[in-house]
C-alpha cells in the first residue's frame, strides 16, 4: 500500500544506537570467527583488518560505521558521535573527509551566475592564493588556526591588504558552500585581516586629465623604433613644470593610450568594458557608444555589463575625430581598443604598462583606473548633469546609489533647490 504525499516517511532506523563491535572475538566466549582470521607464513593464525568498528545510524537513520585498531579510539569515536548526534552538531565523518579541492571545485562551479568579470577575479585569487595551500587538505581538517596562518603568510609575501581580503572571500566562499553537509561551523570566522587603507575617491580636474593622456602619448612616442627610450625631460631627470608647478610633458602624437585614457574619463566607462568594445558599438554619427559587454581577466569574449543591462553613453565631440581615425581600417568586430599585441585589453597589464607609468611621470600617483571613472561622475556633476543622468550613463541600477556613493558631488541642485525656496518664500510676502 503507498504511503500518502501529505505523511512524511519515518527513518530506516532509530537515530543513534551507537555501538562497538569487535571484530576478533564472538562477544562472551573469546572464539575467532573464522572469516576474521588466517594463517600467515609462519603458520601463526592472525587477525584480518581492524579490530574495532563503530556502528551507528546518522540522523536520517542511515547505517554508518568507522573501523579502529585500539579500543580507546573506538570509545572516543562512540562518545563524539552520541554528543554529536544528541546535539544536532552530526556531520558525516566520510564527507568532513573530502578534499578541499573537491569543494572548491563546486564553488567554481556555482559562480556561473555571477558576471565574468567578478567571477574571472575569484577564480584567479583562488588559483594562485588558496587553492596552493588548501588544495591537499581535507574540509573537515582546516582550523581557524590554519587560515590565521595562512592569511600571515599571504601578508609576508607582499601581497596588499586589498588583495589578502579578495583572498578570504574566495576562501570563505569554498568553506560556506561546505556548509552543513561537510563542516558544522565555518572555521574563519573571527579570523582579522589586514586593515584597508581608508578609501578616498580620486577625482581629476580637465587639466590633469588632459595631462595624463599627454604623458601616455609621450611614453608611446618614445616607444617606437629609433626613438629614444627615457622617460623623463629631455636631459633625463625630472620634467620641468610650469609657474603653477605642474610637469610640462614635451609634445607627442596622439597615440591609442592616450586615446584611452581620455575615453575613460569622458566616458565613466569600466576597463572591463573597454576591453569589451568592439567596432560596431562605436556610433560617430550619433556621438555615442554602446556597452553591452565586459571583457574578465581570462576570457577572450565579452561578458555581461556589471548590471547586465545595454547602456548609450554620448562621446564628446572633441574626441570625435581622434576617435574616427583610430577605428579607420578595422572590421566592424575587432575590439576597438587593443593590446600592444593585438588582442583584447587586460585591465592589470594595462594598470601596469600605460596607467601607472603615466601617472607616476606627471606626479598623480597613487591613480587606478577606477579613479578614471569617479572622475566623469564628478566631471559630470560639475558640469550641471542631473544625478538621476549621470546613475544611468553610470550603469547604476539606482540613482540613489550614485547620489550615496558620490554624496557632495552635486551641491549645484541643492543650493538651486534652496534658490527656489528663496525665491517662493518672497513671493508669498
Amino acid at each position: 500500500m503507498s504511503t500518502p504525499e501529505n505523511i512524511s516517511r519515518k527513518p530506516r532506523r532509530k537515530p543513534g544506537n551507537v555501538r562497538i563491535e569487535d571484530r576478533h572475538y564472538i562477544d562472551g566466549d573469546r572464539s575467532r570467527p573464522t572469516s576474521r582470521w588466517k594463517t600467515d607464513a609462519n603458520g601463526k593464525r592472525v587477525p584480518i583488518g581492524k579490530r574495532y568498528i563503530v556502528h551507528w545510524n546518522d540522523p536520517t537513520g542511515t547505517p554508518k560505521s568507522k573501523s579502529f585498531d585500539k579500543r580507546g579510539q573506538a570509545e572516543d569515536h562512540k562518545t563524539k558521535m552520541v554528543t554529536e548526534i544528541h546535539e544536532g552538531t552530526y556531520r558525516d565523518p566520510h564527507k568532513v573527509g573530502t578534499p578541499f579541492s573537491v569543494i572548491a571545485d563546486l564553488w567554481v562551479k556555482s559562480l556561473a551566475s555571477a558576471p565574468k568579470s567578478t567571477a574571472s577575479a575569484h577564480k584567479s585569487v583562488l588559483k594562485n592564493h588558496v587553492r596552493p595551500t588548501f588544495d591537499p587538505r581535507e574540509i573537515g581538517s582546516i582550523t581557524k588556526t590554519d587560515i590565521v596562518s595562512w592569511v600571515a603568510e599571504l601578508t609576508d609575501k607582499g601581497l596588499s591588504p586589498a588583495t589578502v581580503h579578495r583572498c578570504f572571500v574566495a576562501l570563505r566562499g569554498v568553506l560556506t558552500l561546505a556548509i552543513p553537509d561537510h563542516l558544522r561551523a565555518d572555521p574563519s570566522a573571527g579570523v582579522k585581516l589586514p586593515p584597508l587603507p581608508s578609501a578616498k575617491d580620486r577625482f581629476l580636474t580637465h587639466t590633469e586629465v588632459a595631462l595624463l593622456a599627454a604623458a601616455a602619448d609621450y611614453r608611446a612616442g618614445t616607444k617606437r623604433p629609433g626613438a629614444r627610450t627615457d622617460v623623463k625631460g629631455e636631459t633625463g631627470g625630472p620634467l620641468p613644470v610650469d609657474k603653477k608647478g605642474v610637469p610640462i610633458v614635451p609634445a607627442a602624437d596622439p597615440s591609442p593610450d592616450g586615446l584611452a585614457i581620455r575615453f575613460l574619463a569622458y566616458t565613466g566607462l569600466r576597463v572591463g568594458e573597454l576591453s569589451g568594445l568592439q567596432v560596431s558599438d562605436v556610433d560617430l554619427k550619433k556621438g555615442r557608444v554602446r556597452v553591452d559587454g565586459s571583457l574578465a581577466v581570462d576570457e577572450d569574449e565579452p561578458g555581461d555589463t556589471k548590471s547586465r543591462k545595454t547602456r548609450w553613453v554620448p562621446i564628446p565631440k572633441s574626441m570625435h575625430a581622434e576617435l574616427r581615425k583610430h577605428l579607420k581600417g578595422r572590421k566592424a568586430d575587432d575590439w576597438a581598443f587593443t593590446a600592444p599585441g593585438g588582442g583584447p585589453i587586460r585591465r592589470t597589464n594595462w594598470n601596469r604598462r600605460v596607467l601607472k607609468p603615466a601617472a607616476e611621470l606627471v606626479g598623480l600617483l597613487p591613480l587606478t583606473a577606477h579613479d578614471l571613472r569617479h572622475t566623469y561622475a564628478s566631471l559630470s556633476a560639475s558640469s550641471g548633469v542631473r544625478v538621476e543622468v549621470v546613475s544611468k550613463l553610470m550603469g547604476h541600477a539606482d540613482p540613489g546609489f550614485t547620489m550615496r556613493r558620490y554624496i557632495g558631488l552635486f551641491p549645484d541642485d541643492m543650493s538651486a533647490s534652496a534658490d527656489l525656496l528663496d525665491a517662493a518664500m518672497s513671493a508669498g510676502k
